[in-house]
C-alpha cells in the first residue's frame, strides 16, 4: 500500500493527511496509524513533526522507539533534533534509550551537537551500558569483511617482532616466528614499509588486545567471545610501526598468535616491504630509534577510543618551550585543555552547562574560566593541531581534560612540571627499610599501610596471577590486567571515573573453592586515593553471575570494610579474613564494589586484588 501511495506523489500526501486527521487520538490504533502516515510521507521526502511528537509520548515503548528511529532518518528536515532526543534520553524503557544512542552514533558526524544529548543519560540497564560502550566504535564496521578471508597468503604474515615485556616497558627482545615460541602477553612491535599510502587489513585471533599503528590506537577489545580480528587500517608512505599489546587472561593463548597484513582478498600487499629477516628488523629498529631521537622534545597526544587520552601522563621542565601535537583519530569531536591544579571539577561543571547553550559548539565548548591555561580548538575526527607554548614555571601536576560536555569525567590526564634531574644512586648499605603499620580494625578485618611498595609484612601482595578480572564500568588510566600482575605501582591503576558510585571489579577463581581471605591493595595517589571502602560479595554460580549484586540467588554479601579513620601512608591494604582453619564460604567469583573516598567523589587507586584459598 505504501508503494502504491508513493506513485501518486503530492496527491497521496493530501490523502494521508486527511486519513490520519479522521482518527480519534484516544483510540488504541492511532499510534500505529500515525507511524504508517510518517512512513508514507518519508517515502515522498516529507516529514510530519506533530506526529513524531505524539509518538514520543506514546504509552508503548515500541512506538516511542520507532519515533526516535524516524528522528535519526529525518534529522536533515527537523529543526529541533537535539531537543527531541533530549526529551526521551532517560525514557523508562531501555529500548528507547538504545535507539537514542543509535541515533547519536549515526548523526554526530554531521551534527556533532547531538552528542551532548547523552551527557545526562543515567541508566544501569546492562543493554544500555553495552550500547554506550560500543558507541565509540561508531557505525562503520571495524572489521573489513562480513565474510572472513578463507585463504591468506603465507607471505603476508609478520614474522619478525620486538617484545617489550608484559608491561610494555622492558628492553626490546627480538623474536622470530618459527624460531621458538613468542610470549603470550605484553607489547609487541614490528614494522612494514609502504611505497605509498594504502589501505590494509591487520588480522589476528585474540580476544583481549590493543592494536596501534604509527602511535594511533586503531583497535581495542576485551571480550570473552569474539577473537578473530580483521581491522581496517591506512598505511602511511614509508616506515609504518605496528604495535600489538596482548592482555594476559585465563582464556588467552599461551603464545602470540600469527599476525597478518594483507589486502581485501588476503594477498600480500603490493608496493610494500615486509620485515622478514632479523637483519631487516635491526635496520627498521635503527630507523625508528633515529626518528624518535630526531623528534626531540615533541609531545604527542591523541584522543583514543573509549574517551581516553593517550598517553595520560606527560612531563616537562618548568618554563621550557613545549611543542605539543594533538591528534584526533577518534570518531567524535575532542579538545585538549590544560588546567591549573585542582580545577578539573570546576571547569568540567562549566563545560557541562554549555551543552544547553546555543553557542556552545561554536565556542568549542570552552568555558570562560581563569583556570584554563591553554587549549586546542575542538577537533573534528581525523584532525590534528600543533600547540607551541611555555610550560608553567611553577612545578606541580597540571591536569588536562576534554571539555566536550560529559567527556571530562573520563577523558583526563596530567602534565607533570618538574626538574628532570637524575636521582643520585644510593648505596645499598644506606637503604632504609620502609615504615609499616598493621592493625586489626574489625571482626576479621586487617588493615596495613606502608611507606614503600615492598614493606608489607602481613598482607604481602601475591605473585602474578592468571585469574581474570573484569569491571562493570569503564575504568581509566591502567589496564585491568595490572590488578593481578603482582606489582604495586605509584599510579592510579584501572580507576573508576570521578562520581562513579558503584564501580565493581570481579575475579574468576576458575571453579568454586573455599576462600580464606579477600584483600585489596591501593596507592595513596595525591595523598587521597589510598583510602578504601569496599563491599565484598561472593558467588558460586557455575557461569558468570553478572552484576546484579542485590540478587541473593547469585551473590552472597560478605560485608563492607573500610579504612575510614585510619592514617594512610604511600600504600594501603585492606583484608577480610576468615577465622583460622575456617573459610568465608565456597565461591568461584569474588566481587569488590568500590565507593568514592573523597568529598568530591574520587575513587580508590587500586593496584592489586587477591584471594587466598582455604586449605581443604
Amino acid at each position: 500500500a505504501r508503494i502504491e501511495l508513493r506513485k501518486h506523489g503530492s496527491q497521496s500526501l493530501k490523502a494521508v493527511d486527511q486519513w490520519i486527521a479522521a482518527f480519534d487520538r484516544a483510540e488504541s490504533d492511532y499510534d500505529q496509524a500515525a507511524l504508517e502516515a510518517i512512513f508514507v510521507c518519508e517515502g515522498l521526502g516529507e516529514t510530519r513533526p506533530a506526529l513524531i511528537d505524539h509518538l514520543l509520548k506514546s504509552k508503548s515503548e515500541m512506538f516511542r522507539g520507532a519515533a526516535v528511529h524516524v528522528i535519526r532518518i529525518q534529522a536533515d528536515r527537523l529543526a529541533n533534533v537535539v531537543e527531541l532526543l533530549s526529551s526521551v534520553v532517560n525514557d523508562p524503557h531501555p529500548r528507547v534509550q538504545v535507539e537514542v544512542i543509535d541515533a547519536v552514533a549515526h548523526l554526530r558526524p554531521s551534527y556533532p551537537e547531538v552528542e551532548a544529548v547523552l551527557v545526562n543519560l543515567a541508566s544501569e540497564d546492562p543493554t544500555v551500558q553495552k550500547s554506550l560502550a560500543y558507541l565509540d566504535y561508531g557505525v562503520d564496521p571495524a572489521k573489513g569483511r562480513s565474510v572472513p578471508v578463507l585463504e591468506v597468503a603465507p607471505e603476508s604474515q609478520l614474522t619478525q617482532w620486538l617484545w617489550l615485556g608484559e608491561d610494555g616497558e622492558s628492553a626490546p627482545a627480538e623474536y622470530q616466528v618459527g624460531k621458538g615460541n613468542l610470549p603470550g602477553a605484553g607489547l609487541f612491535r614490528t614494522f612494514i614499509y609502504s611505497d605509498q599510502a594504502q589501505p590494509a587489513i591487520i588480522a589476528i585471533s585474540h580476544k583481549s588486545l590493543e592494536i596501534r599503528l604509527n602511535d594511533s590506537m586503531v583497535f581495542s577489545q576485551d571480550s570473552f567471545w569474539s577473537g578473530d580480528q580483521q581491522v581496517n587500517v591506512e598505511l602511511a608512505a614509508g616506515l609504518n610501526v605496528i604495535e600489538i599489546f596482548l592482555n594476559k587472561s585465563r582464556r588467552a593463548p599461551k603464545t602470540m598468535p600469527p599476525v597478518f597484513v594483507y589486502d581485501p582478498v588476503g594477498r600480500a600487499l603490493t608496493g610494500a616491504r615486509y620485515v622478514d629477516t632479523p637483519k631487516s628488523l635491526k635496520t627498521s629498529t635503527a630507523e625508528f630509534d633515529q626518528f624518535i631521537a630526531e623528534r626531540g622534545n615533541v609531545l604527542h597526544i591523541q584522543a583514543a577510543a573509549g574517551l581516553q587520552f593517550s598517553p595520560t601522563q606527560l612531563r616537562v621542565t618548568p618554563g621550557s618551550k613545549v611543542r605539543l601535537v594533538f591528534e584526533n583519530p577518534d570518531i567524535m569531536m575532542h579538545n585538549w585543555v590544560l588546567l591549573t591544579p585542582g580545577s578539573v571539577d570546576e571547569v568540567g561543571a562549566l563545560a557541562d552547562q554549555m551543552a544547553a547553550q546555543a553557542d556552545g559548539i561554536t565556542r568549542g565548548y570552552l568555558p570562560n574560566s581563569d583556570k584554563i591555561l591553554l587549549s586546542s580548538k575542538l577537533l573534528n575526527p581525523k584532525e590534528s593541531e600543533e600547540l607551541v607554548f611555555d610550560a608553567p614555571t611553577e612545578p606541580g601536576v597540571y591536569p588536562y581534560i576534554c571539555t566536550f560536555p560529559g567527556h571530562w569525567r573520563i577523558m583526563q590526564g596530567v602534565l607533570t612540571v618538574a626538574e628532570s634531574k637524575a636521582p643520585k644512586p644510593t648505596p645499598i648499605q644506606e637503604t632504609k627499610a620502609g615504615k609499616t603499620v598493621t592493625k586489626k580494625i574489625g571482626d576479621g578485618v586487617i588493615f596495613e599501610t606502608t611507606s614503600t611498595a615492598t614493606s608489607f609484612k602481613t598482607l604481602i601482595p601475591a605473585t602474578k596471577s592468571a585469574r581474570a578480572v573484569t569491571a562493570n564500568q569503564k575504568t581509566n588510566n591502567d589496564r585491568i590486567a595490572v590488578l593481578t600482575d603482582g606489582k604495586l605501582a605509584e599510579g592510579f591503576g584501572p580507576i573508576f571515573g570521578n562520581g562513579t558510585q558503584d564501580g565493581a571489579y570481579k575475579m574468576d577463581l576458575a571453579k568454586s573453592q573455599p576462600v580464606a581471605a579477600i584483600t585489596s591493595w591501593s596507592h595513596n595517589k595525591g595523598g587521597k586515593r589510598g583510602a578504601q571502602t569496599v563491599s565484598i560479595y561472593g558467588s558460586d554460580h557455575p557461569t558468570d553471575p553478572g552484576w546484579d549484586l542485590s540478587d541473593p540467588k547469585r551473590f552472597t554479601s560478605l560485608g563492607t570494610i573500610s579504612t575510614e579513620g585510619q592514617k594512610i601512608d604511600a600504600f594501603a591494604a585492606l583484608s577480610l579474613r576468615a577465622e583460622k582453619d575456617k573459610s568465608l564460604g565456597n565461591f568461584r567469583w569474588i566481587v569488590w564494589q568500590a565507593s568514592p573516598v573523597t568529598p568530591i567523589d574520587e575513587n580508590t587507586a587500586f593496584q592489586e586484588l587477591g584471594v587466598e584459598l582455604a586449605k581443604p
